[in-house]
């Protein structure tokens, strides 16, 4: 598996969220770790759309 996978570049899953939580002395208390990544999270969200629906324009329908 590559290093640089979706999954491996996901600060919101529940597995790291947790990892950080007990490495910062913050258990129970994961939210507070979570709400700020939750804006980049929407704008990889948005990046990553813009750039699929660039890529269907201009190199699968033929443009190129």
């Amino acid at each position: 598996m590559r290093p640089d996978t979706a999954s491996n570049l996901t600060m919101e899953s529940p597995s790291r969220v947790a990892l950080a939580a007990s490495i910062t002395n913050l258990t129970g208390r994961e939210g507070m770790l979570l709400r700020p990544m939750i804006p980049l999270g929407i704008l990889v969200l948005i990046i990553t759309t813009m750039c699929g629906a660039i890529y269907l324009r201009f190199f699968r329908m033929g443009a190129w």
